[in-house]
């Protein structure tokens, strides 16, 4: 139903912003100690 697709898509936006910190997180890291 549509409550599960709204559910499922913030759940996938959540995990995609969690990523994209620590995958910035990770570069900066490199960046401070190469």
């Amino acid at each position: 139903g549509k409550l599960r697709a709204d559910k499922t898509e913030r759940n996938i936006r959540e995990a995609t912003k969690w990523w994209v910190e620590n995958d910035i997180d990770e570069a900066e890291r490199e960046e401070l100690d190469p």
